[in-house]
């Protein structure tokens, strides 16, 4: 969605972008050309109708690098953003000599031991409160597990799957003073507004924001608070 997510990258480019492809709303717009469809489900979706609409033919391997792109950011064809274009895309690349069920079982299914545990941490922290789920996972309880990896093992999705939820949100605490929070949303509110109220980004049904300078619980307490006025807003528009 912008040039932060290429971290050190960004340091190496000395020229122009030319060309900027991508499906988030919160896109910055940050080259020459810029193709957005916030109506994709994700890149890939829109990769192919653009591949389609030029003519342009593809091998097994962009293909596979495609529906990869597709099950990554639809969680196996399962968010709200999903649409007929999303599955029909997918059956277009399909055609090519690609397994949707080694894909999905690579990105989204299989898991490290250190992943598990900190599912089980997570789990056992959640919340819930009026159709608001959170959870937090600390330093500490990764180092216990050896759990070294950046990235929080899709924790968030998890919390999805409880009964009752219009929002989730997981918090996990980092070195140097960072807080990454991710949001899912299930039944229309925008996240991705309240993610870029922190300087994040995303999707309307999922986006994330990192906080820097703050512990775990001032981070957890400010950002569940600006969530919940979001939820209370969506509610009263909808009853209005």
């Amino acid at each position: 969605a912008d040039l932060d997510r290429l971290g050190g990258l960004v340091e190496r480019l000395t020229a122009p972008i030319d060309i900027n492809i991508d499906h988030h709303i919160s896109n910055s717009k940050f080259a020459v050309i810029n193709l957005v469809d916030s109506e994709t489900a994700a890149t890939s979706e829109y990769l192919v109708s653009l591949l389609t609409l030029l003519g342009l033919t593809m091998n097994d391997k962009v293909a596979e690098c495609l529906l990869t792109g597709l099950v990554t950011d639809t969680l196996g064809f399962r968010t709200t953003s999903t649409r007929s274009e999303t599955l029909s895309a997918a059956y277009q690349l399909m055609q090519y000599d690609v397994s949707l069920h080694d894909i999905y079982h690579r990105t989204l299914h299989r898991r490290s031991y250190e992943a598990t545990k900190l599912w089980g941490q997570a789990l056992g922290n959640v919340r819930f409160e009026d159709g608001l789920v959170w959870t937090q996972v600390t330093l500490e309880g990764k180092a216990e597990i050896g759990y070294t990896a950046k990235g929080d093992a899709a924790v968030v999705s998890q919390l999805t799957a409880i009964d009752g939820t219009e929002v989730a949100v997981s918090f996990v605490e980092r070195a140097n003073s960072e807080v990454k929070i991710s949001w899912r949303s299930l039944n229309g509110i925008d996240v991705a507004d309240i993610a870029r109220s922190f300087g994040g980004g995303g999707h309307q049904a999922a986006a994330g924001a990192s906080m820097y300078g703050t512990n775990l619980d001032r981070a957890q307490d400010v950002v569940l608070e600006r969530t919940r006025d979001a939820m209370h807003k969506y509610r009263t528009n909808l009853t209005s």
